[in-house]
C-alpha cells in the first residue's frame, strides 16, 4: 500500500512534489495564526500604520505563497486562480480577526481586515508578474512544465 502511495500522481505531481508546494503557504498560514494568538500586552506600543503594513506584508506572503500552490498544484490558472487565492486570503483573514477577539488584549478591526484583502491582492498581483516574466504567460506556465521549480 505505502509503495503505491509513493508514486500515486496529482494534478501537479507525486505527493512528495505536491507536499513541497503546499508547505510554505500552510507555515505562513501558521504563523499568522501564531502572531495573532499573542495577547496584546506582549506587542510592544506602535504607531497604527506600523500595524496596518504588518497586515498588509503578511497577507501578501500568504497570498503569493498560495497562488503559486494552486496554480502548480491544482493547475489553476485566469480567474478561477485570482477567485480562489483572494476568497482563501480574505476568508483567512475575517477568521484570524475572530480568533483575536478571543485573544486578551486583541480586538477583531475590520481596518485589519482590509490591509489583509489589499496585501492578499498586492501578493497576487506579485505573483502574476512573476510568473509572465518567468515563462511568458500564466497560462501556460504550469500547463507546459508542472514540474519547473519556482
Amino acid at each position: 500500500m505505502e509503495s503505491e502511495m509513493r508514486g500515486s500522481e496529482g494534478p501537479g505531481g507525486t505527493r512528495s512534489s505536491q507536499g513541497k508546494i503546499w508547505a510554505p503557504p500552510c507555515l505562513m498560514a501558521a504563523l499568522i495564526l501564531i502572531l495573532s494568538s499573542t495577547p496584546g500586552a506582549y506587542y510592544p506600543e506602535r504607531p497604527d500604520y506600523i500595524n496596518n503594513i504588518a497586515h498588509f506584508m503578511e497577507f501578501g506572503i500568504l497570498a503569493f505563497l498560495l497562488a503559486r500552490a494552486l496554480h502548480k498544484g491544482l493547475l489553476l490558472t485566469g480567474r478561477g486562480l485570482f477567485l480562489w487565492t483572494m476568497t482563501i486570503c480574505v476568508s483567512f483573514g475575517l477568521l484570524d480577526e475572530a480568533h483575536q477577539f478571543l485573544v486578551p488584549e486583541r480586538i477583531f478591526d475590520l481596518v485589519d481586515v482590509f490591509f489583509d484583502s489589499m496585501g492578499a491582492l498586492a501578493g497576487f498581483g506579485i505573483y502574476i508578474l512573476y510568473r509572465v516574466m518567468r515563462s511568458g504567460s500564466l497560462m501556460t506556465g504550469a500547463a507546459k512544465n508542472p514540474e519547473v521549480d519556482d
